[in-house]
């Protein structure tokens, strides 16, 4: 299955995910759980929004940049 995803829509994604990061680690290293009502939950909410759009974020990286220095399947065929 090949889902294909515009330029636009991955610019989005990545932009959205960059914000999201950035603000998932401010709460982390700045903010800190433990100044919040109920650190465990924050630690384990923040965490995982770190590493999911984290993971957007470098797939965003790589097909924004990497993409387009590689050769691509286009020049297989």
């Amino acid at each position: 299955m090949d889902l294909k995803i515009g330029v636009k829509t991955e610019k989005w994604m990545f932009g959205i995910a960059s914000v999201v990061v950035g603000l998932t680690l401010v709460l982390l290293y700045i903010v800190e759980p433990q100044n919040l009502p109920n650190p465990i939950l924050s630690e384990y909410l923040s965490k995982f929004g770190l590493y999911l759009f984290g993971l957007v974020w470098l797939r965003g990286l790589w097909k924004l940049t990497l993409d387009k220095k590689l050769p691509s399947q286009k020049q297989e065929k």
